[in-house]
């Protein structure tokens, strides 16, 4: 008697834009399908999105996006849609890329023969670099003196002047006592805050 294996294929990756920036937030829609002779005999799984300048998958050298855990058995010519954001990397340089899904990335479901069909190169998008960020600090106010181990309150402004861009990430402030108005390697640090 002939199994009624499944086959989970990678239907399709669609993204809304076409051209994005490194930090930025992009929605995504992708498609899986199980165009086998049979419903899956698991009933759980996990799909990778990733992202890379080539157009073939390589897990090693592309970037990992997110993954999402599919609950359920999927019936034999039947499909399921994830609709989602990702971030792209802010590390990533400018260029094409590519966004690949990869169904069923662990393997979970036997599907027999049919396992070459789970990745699927989606569409590509233009990526430009990320922005330099310009931060200043723009005021302090700290007291005219103080005495050793006594606690004091600093306060600061921070202002960023490219303000067409938001800012995606964390920095650290850091608070040194110095005893010219030059930081240099004989300054102590005294304190560092994320703001």
């Amino acid at each position: 008697m002939l199994s009624l294996w499944p086959d989970l294929q990678s239907d399709s990756v669609l993204l809304t834009i076409d051209t994005a920036i490194a930090g930025e937030v992009i929605p995504l829609t992708y498609k899986v399908s199980n165009k086998g002779i049979g419903p899956t005999k698991q009933s759980q799984w996990t799909d990778k999105l990733y992202i890379s300048q080539l157009p073939v998958l390589d897990t090693i050298n592309a970037v990992f996006l997110l993954s999402f855990t599919h609950n359920g058995i999927l019936q034999k010519d039947s499909s399921y849609y994830v609709n989602t954001s990702v971030q792209i990397p802010g590390s990533l340089t400018g260029g094409k890329y590519y966004v690949h899904l990869y169904c069923d990335a662990g393997k979970n479901v036997y599907e027999y023969s049919f396992e070459n069909n789970n990745i699927l190169k989606g569409d590509s998008i233009y990526i430009k670099p990320y922005p330099p960020i310009d931060l200043a600090l723009t005021e302090i106010v700290a007291p005219d003196s103080a005495s050793s181990g006594n606690t004091i309150n600093i306060l600061w402004t921070t202002k960023k002047y490219n303000a067409s861009w938001d800012f995606t990430g964390q920095w650290t402030d850091a608070l040194y006592l110095s005893k010219d108005t030059h930081l240099d390697n004989g300054d102590i640090l005294v304190s560092e805050v994320k703001p």
